[in-house]
């Protein structure tokens, strides 16, 4: 029965958040607090594994964070090379989007980036995660989102912002 409801889970999570998938309202709601909340759009999403010896090649990797962000496509496309070996990179205009990424922590399998809000020139990063068992040996969970890039300064994540240049 267990086995039925995980399967259950995982095939109902794939079609709740398709590759590509973003806030379809990115016009101001209200927060459970009050507080007016402005949603970035995520223009498309990836998630997989990615080797932990290889995140220094990450020029914006920010490791007390376990965030960062790409803004260019050779950049971009260095890492596709090691996220998703043998597929085609995605287009992605760097002129108008950067792409930000969050690495799971220990036993996290797969995450997705859930949403990005905007206030005062942060995006601030909600990721969730599946902890049903650890990634490959030496590597680590990482889930990405390209975000337009128009009036984000910073990035946070938890409590650290990284800013971006």
């Amino acid at each position: 029965m267990k086995k039925i409801v995980f399967w259950a889970l995982i095939f109902l999570g794939a079609f709740a958040f398709p590759s590509g998938a973003g806030v379809k309202n990115p016009a101001k709601s209200l927060s459970s607090v009050g507080e007016p909340q402005n949603y970035v759009p995520i223009v498309d999403r990836w998630s997989g594994d990615y080797p932990n010896a290889q995140l220094d090649r990450l020029k914006e990797w920010h490791a007390l964070s376990h965030a960062g962000y790409i803004g260019d496509e050779a950049a971009f496309a260095s890492f596709w090379a090691l996220f998703k070996r043998g597929t085609a990179m995605p287009k992605v205009d760097f002129s108008k989007n950067l792409v930000i990424f969050i690495r799971g922590e220990g036993s996290c399998k797969q995450m997705f980036i859930a949403k990005v809000t905007l206030k005062d020139a942060v995006a601030d990063v909600v990721a969730d995660e599946n902890r049903s068992g650890p990634p490959p040996e030496g590597h680590s969970a990482m889930a990405l989102a390209a975000i337009p890039r128009d009036k984000v300064k910073f990035i946070r994540v938890g409590k650290e912002q990284i800013a971006v240049e």
